[in-house]
């Protein structure tokens, strides 16, 4: 009866503590973050009456908005003092896909126009290339693999980059490790074009045109420009979502890639990061094909939808092998999942 009893009450306190978690996510205001530039105007610019306008304009602080963080970049089109507008990009609470606006201001920092499923211009990308965010030893010439997100905000994408990261450690591969602000559009513009590159993979918010970043989306136009072999012999994993699909698919592929793994709809935020640890562990500690890994690695951790991730590429369907291969003991890294928790504790 005894245990009875103790069975009952951890069964309780299980689903009080569920809902406590559920109550708390759902009533908290959308985090602004203001992307920095090294201008001269940034300098002036009223941050605190950015981040007011931006929450009023999408209703941030909501407790029924989708949204858990808004980035926001200034762009100054001529010289004067206050930005012509602002692109704002709003990443979604339970799912890895952003959205993209543009919004137009008047004086005095409101807002005269809102334009929804904007397109970046080059002059939007040109000024987020001018900013100071950290860059990543470029002079370490022996990076074979690279794992990354700039969602520090959500645990299990940090604990996934890590612990996929020192699976391929393990294995032999010298690895680089980009969280936060390092997670940034000029270290991924570098890694991902170096010579001895590879292996890919990012965890975070994305879309059909691009990922997004610590200063910003990394758009598909940037792999447009690369040649036809840029991306050769590497293989690509964004766990992110709807970034399998065109034009971010397409471009990546124009770019010779290995192979391309992605999202071909909305991902789930907790749950995502199993099908990314399993597939690594495939890949790296089993040494299976690419393509059976990710169909196995959705498989086996019961994601909720069987089709969510695509494949592409005409490359070898193994990894490449590191240049210093270390033997895995078999118990080295293998990855238990619990559906519940991850269902409903995102960060």
């Amino acid at each position: 009866m005894r245990k009875i009893y103790q069975k009952i009450v951890l069964t309780t306190s299980f689903s009080l503590l569920l809902v406590l978690i559920l109550v708390t996510q759902s009533l908290a205001a959308a985090n602004v973050q203001i992307i920095k530039s090294e201008l001269p105007q940034f300098k002036l610019l009223d941050q605190t009456k950015i981040t007011s306008l931006v929450t009023k304009t999408f209703n941030l602080d909501s407790i029924n908005s989708p949204y858990n963080l808004a980035k926001v970049k200034p762009i100054y089109a001529g010289q004067k003092n206050l930005p012509d507008y602002l692109i704002v990009y709003l990443m979604y609470k339970d799912y890895f896909i952003f959205e993209t606006y543009k919004l137009e201001l008047n004086h005095e920092y409101t807002a005269k126009q809102v334009t929804t499923n904007y397109l970046e211009t080059d002059l939007d990308q040109n000024v987020s290339t001018r900013n100071n965010y950290p860059i990543q030893n470029y002079a370490d010439n022996e990076i074979e693999a690279v794992f990354a997100t700039c969602n520090t905000e959500i645990e299990t994408a940090v604990n996934a980059v890590k612990t996929s990261a020192k699976l391929a450690e393990n294995a032999g591969y010298k690895v680089k490790v980009l969280i936060g602000q390092e997670a940034n559009i000029k270290n991924y513009q570098y890694w991902m074009q170096h010579p001895n590159l590879k292996i890919f993979a990012n965890i975070g918010h994305g879309s059909n045109s691009g990922i997004m970043l610590a200063d910003g989306a990394l758009k598909y136009t940037w792999f447009n420009s690369l040649s036809k072999n840029a991306l050769k012999n590497r293989v690509f994993f964004f766990n992110s979502c709807q970034v399998h699909n065109n034009p971010l698919e397409g471009a990546i592929l124009s770019a010779g890639v290995q192979k391309y793994i992605g999202g071909d709809i909305n991902l789930i935020v907790g749950v995502a990061k199993n099908v990314f640890l399993k597939f690594w562990e495939l890949t790296i500690k089993d040494g299976k094909k690419i393509s059976v890994s990710i169909r196995e690695a959705v498989k086996t951790t019961n994601y909720p939808d069987p089709n969510a991730y695509g494949i592409s590429g005409n490359g070898a369907d193994y990894l490449g092998k590191p240049k210093n291969p270390k033997s895995l003991p078999a118990s080295s890294t293998t990855f238990n999942f619990n559906p519940l928790l991850d269902l409903c504790c995102n960060s």
